[in-house]
């Protein structure tokens, strides 16, 4: 890999790198957007300071692609190719957050305040100024301020991938930003799926799921997670999965994509399947749907009632002839978390009575455990055997009740009610 470091006017970099959105981001190679507007502020003080001296990393993509043109490597020209077609100039390896509170502050999106040093050095107190109304020395220290740029020119995109690490290793990076930036085919489905505007509608539903949280990618952690429940593996035509949640299941099962490509990858692994990930956003797409439609606006929902909402509604889009019927998914949405709640309850109070009797009878017998029970069953979703056990309490208890019945209807009874 090759690159050298320049700098740039920061106004001119605004201009010609910002605003004329040159620059490309892909996902693998960037965290998501994640400063408060006080970091971006005290980047911002940072720059009058002289202070912001750590280098933004871009690939140039005509420099690298005539450099694969050369070398004559096929793969690496498509990927580059594609990119020019789209009239993109840079990649962007490093430095996401910085570039946005640049282009924030001088769009007027934010205001400043402290003491800072004008263009002739000389100290000015603001307080609540945003860039349009700085004072022309100020706007001229800005605006002129030397900007850092590391530019690769030469460079693979396994190598940028070992780069991002890299030039992050300094940094926290979490378990799910570290599978963002896997070069594979998988990584890409989970952060289209969880960015997508339907999907991530579901993420104003968790409890668990804070603003911050999204911005550090757990939204894509929980993607990953569903669908690794829900996509069928080789030779089962099951709708939920045996696979393990844990992270280092979830490591594995994106690893399966840097091994093999295209329709070797698919036969070996069909949830990498185009067909795989088009049943998988229905069913989510459905669960956003359900909650758009409910009557749960004011209070968030704890995992395992989304959980529950999720395997409904998974099961529902799998039976032959099924659907939610129209107008009924607030209806759907009631039944599944009530009937999820009474087994929780009932499960509590079981447990409770079981352990109550085996003390009272001197602890005779073996000791009441948990995991045998609804409730825990509903709280771990991350082993299998646990997961599919509660799925089946679930459903069981769903197919028995009134509501849930009258809110879902194969499609032939319903053109006969319909006629």
């Amino acid at each position: 890999m090759r690159s050298n470091i320049k700098t740039t006017e920061l106004i001119y970099f605004y201009k010609h790198y910002i605003k004329s959105k040159k620059i490309k981001v892909l996902r693998q190679f960037q965290r998501k957007i994640c400063w408060t507007e006080q970091d971006k502020r005290d980047f911002i003080i940072s720059v009058f300071s002289g202070m912001a001296t750590t280098p933004i990393t871009i690939v140039d993509i005509q420099d690298v692609f005539d450099f694969h043109k050369r070398n004559e490597d096929p793969n690496e020209c498509f990927f580059f190719r594609k990119l020019l077609t789209e009239l993109f100039g840079f990649l962007s390896i490093d430095g996401q957050n910085r570039t946005d509170a640049i282009r924030a502050f001088i769009e007027n999106e934010f205001s400043i305040t402290g003491n800072i040093k004008d263009k002739d050095g000389k100290w000015e107190s603001v307080r609540n100024v945003f860039y349009k109304d700085l004072s022309a020395r100020l706007k001229d220290a800005f605006d002129d301020a030397s900007l850092y740029l590391t530019v690769i020119s030469e460079c693979t995109q396994e190598e940028m991938h070992k780069y991002f690490r890299s030039v992050n290793s300094g940094t926290y990076l979490n378990d799910q930003e570290m599978r963002n930036a896997l070069p594979t085919e998988m990584s890409h489905i989970i952060r289209t799926l969880a960015e997508s505007v339907e999907v991530s509608k579901i993420w104003n539903y968790s409890s668990t799921l804070t603003i911050q949280k999204i911005a550090s990618s757990y939204d894509a952690e929980m993607a990953a997670k569903f669908y690794m429940t829900l996509a069928r593996a080789k030779g089962s035509e099951k709708t939920f999965s045996t696979r393990s949640l844990l992270s280092s299941s979830i490591d594995e099962f994106y690893s399966f994509g840097t091994k093999l490509k295209g329709p070797v990858l698919y036969r070996e692994y069909p949830e990498y399947s185009p067909e795989e990930t088009k049943r998988v956003k229905e069913i989510l797409e459905t669960v956003a749907k359900v909650l758009e439609s409910s009557s749960c606006h004011a209070n968030k929902l704890p995992d395992r009632a989304l959980w529950a909402i999720v395997l409904a509604a998974a099961w529902i889009h799998d039976q032959p002839g099924y659907s939610i019927l129209d107008g009924h998914y607030n209806s759907f949405y009631e039944s599944v978390v009530r009937v999820d709640k009474e087994l929780v309850d009932s499960s509590s109070v079981a447990f409770g009575d079981a352990l109550s009797t085996w003390y009272k009878s001197g602890k005779l017998g073996p000791e009441p455990k948990s995991p045998g029970y609804y409730k825990f069953k509903a709280s771990n979703p991350i082993q299998s055997s646990v997961r599919n056990s509660r799925i089946e309490i679930l459903l069981e208890n769903l197919l028995k009740d009134d509501q849930f019945i009258d809110s879902t209807m194969e499609k032939e009874e319903r053109k006969v009610a319909n006629a």
